[in-house]
């Protein structure tokens, strides 16, 4: 970014670089970002040269997405269940706590949500209808899914492998020219990719098998989950995991993302945003249970009497799923940033001047001419030496260097930053953040 290293991840490896002690992740061994496809960056890129640069036109682009895929969870769920259910899953999304909160964000979460469903929606219609058409689009679909982000194309190439042997229950089915050609299409097109960014220098940046522990902790208590319910549950209410049906083709996709994502991603980005084309489906199943539940009931008599009864479906399930929103952690508040420019503009520093930040470089030069780097990957060599005046800013609340000194087992007090910091001028620039004064060292 303007000619300096990018470090979304910690990285570990060392740079010759007399100021930055590592190399960046994301380009190591390349001129081209790897980690993630480049449709997101194309896409919203297509906006900001239409329309100019904006928060608003950064953002415009995954606002849309977000109101397509309630098309596509609609298209699925009317295909899969009724017209009502998809109805009901599309009014969920729309105001589901999780899907708002990951896919409003300008990052790849809502191109990775939006495609995942298109991909389900021509896998069933491949399934159902067998026509190249059908298996054409979902060739077309897992190919942009892996110019969105690798591991979700990963999942969704062997769900749809998989979906054909439980569908068909045959071997010479699986590999019939139909599903050959829609495998090898969205193959031959990842290939000149995979060479020109050259994807095999991809590494993982964190140590350890924390992630993938969790995550076998998690599908074991699942398993438990759903042979107690089995056991518990009376024989007329069990449902059939042997045979092919609408249900068991969104289980199945669930546990393709749930299952095969962890195992294909570097420890580091083993997180919730790693999941984020559930909320979908969830919404999908949950929807469906609920019209299940209150048909009998509710959905019986004039279509004003059955569009209260769905937008009474919807407002139960979106209580629902706000009741269980996870806590903000503050890394996407930006009031910080915004106020401490505006603190270094009302007095007057100097737009060369090294600024040294714990966190969000990014937008501090997204939005401002000022000198900014990320702390932690400078040297302590060039922090101590520089021999004219200096700023670090840090928000409280948002203090991530020290999670990677953790990791790194490295005590606080050891801080690249700490002894040149010690003869600073502490400034409040806000309750939680504080500008640093730090005049040439001597």
């Amino acid at each position: 970014f303007e000619g300096k290293p990018i470090y979304e991840n910690a990285s570990y490896i060392p740079s010759d670089d007399p100021k930055y002690a590592y190399e960046s992740t994301n380009y190591y061994g390349s001129t081209y970002e790897r980690n993630k496809g480049w449709l997101t960056y194309y896409y919203q890129a297509a906006f900001l040269k239409v329309f100019g640069f904006s928060t608003f036109n950064a953002r415009l682009p995954f606002v849309l997405l977000f109101c397509i895929t309630a098309v596509f969870v609609y298209l699925l769920g009317k295909r899969l269940f009724t017209t009502s259910v998809g109805l009901i899953a599309a009014g969920l999304h729309a105001v589901n706590y999780f899907s708002i909160f990951y896919e409003y964000q300008a990052r790849y979460y809502a191109v990775v949500a939006a495609v995942s469903m298109l991909c389900l929606y021509f896998f069933y219609r491949a399934l159902k209808e067998s026509g190249w058409g059908q298996y054409l689009c979902a060739a077309l679909s897992l190919a942009l899914l892996f110019y969105t982000h690798v591991t979700a194309f990963i999942a969704m190439l062997l769900l749809f492998i998989l979906l054909h042997g439980y569908y068909h229950r045959s071997v010479r089915r699986i590999f019939s020219i139909k599903v050959i050609v829609a495998v090898l299409v969205p193959l031959a097109a990842a290939v000149p990719w995979l060479v020109v960014v050259k994807f095999w220098n991809v590494f993982e940046t964190v140590e350890g098998d924390r992630g993938k522990i969790l995550w076998s902790v998690v599908l074991v208590a699942l398993l438990i989950i759903g042979l107690a319910l089995k056991r518990l549950l009376p024989p007329a209410s069990r449902h059939d995991f042997k045979t092919f049906s609408p249900i068991n083709f969104i289980l199945m996709a669930i546990a393709a993302v749930v299952i095969v994502k962890p195992l294909v991603t570097p420890e580091e980005s083993i997180a919730s945003r790693l999941f984020v084309e559930l909320n979908p489906l969830f919404c999908l199943l949950f929807s469906y249970a609920l019209f299940a539940l209150f048909r009998h009931k509710l959905w019986k008599g004039p279509q004003l009497y059955r569009a209260g009864s769905g937008l009474l479906l919807i407002v139960i399930a979106a209580v629902f799923f706000n009741m269980f929103r996870p806590l903000d952690p503050g890394m996407y508040e930006s009031e910080w940033v915004e106020q401490s420019i505006a603190y270094l503009d009302a007095h007057g520093i100097s737009k060369t001047a090294p600024i040294f930040v714990g966190y969000q470089q990014l937008p501090f030069m997204l939005y401002s001419d000022y000198n900014v780097d990320l702390v932690w990957p400078i040297r302590k060599e060039f922090i101590d030496a520089y021999g004219q005046q200096m700023y670090f800013i840090f928000n409280d609340r948002n203090f991530w260097p020290q999670i990677f000194y953790r990791e790194r087992v490295i005590s606080l007090e050891e801080l690249n930053y700490y002894d040149r910091a010690a003869g600073c001028t502490a400034l409040e620039v806000t309750e939680d953040t504080t500008l640093y004064s730090c005049p040439a060292a001597t």
